[in-house]
């Protein structure tokens, strides 16, 4: 069954994703259908974080990945991670960090 939701098919990859702007943002991008995945330092921090969207957004499709958004390494493992939930990377929010993000037009 086709969803009707605005942003149905489509993964989202947010930094500082245990955060107020980041859980935030992550909750409405479920409810708009996004598939989330919340990238922060601390798991037990995340796992509030994604079940605070769960109770929200009962349907939403939300993993984690522990990293830290300064590390190309972790930023790359988790582009991976969040590009696995759907085969594809649409909508990054980088709420912290430093590392590789740069313009859209010119990464790979």
């Amino acid at each position: 069954m086709q969803s009707n939701k605005a942003l149905s098919g489509q993964t989202a990859f947010i930094t500082g994703g245990s955060g107020s702007i980041g859980s935030a943002s992550a909750k409405l991008l479920a409810a708009d259908g996004a598939a989330v995945l919340l990238m922060g330092r601390t798991l037990g921090t995340l796992e509030k974080a994604q079940a605070t969207i769960l109770g929200a957004v009962p349907d939403a499709q939300v993993q984690l990945h522990v990293g830290d958004a300064a590390s190309v390494d972790d930023v790359q493992a988790g582009l991976d991670k969040a590009y696995a939930m759907r085969g594809r990377v649409d909508i990054i929010v980088p709420t912290v960090g430093g590392g590789p993000f740069r313009p859209l037009l010119m990464l790979d």
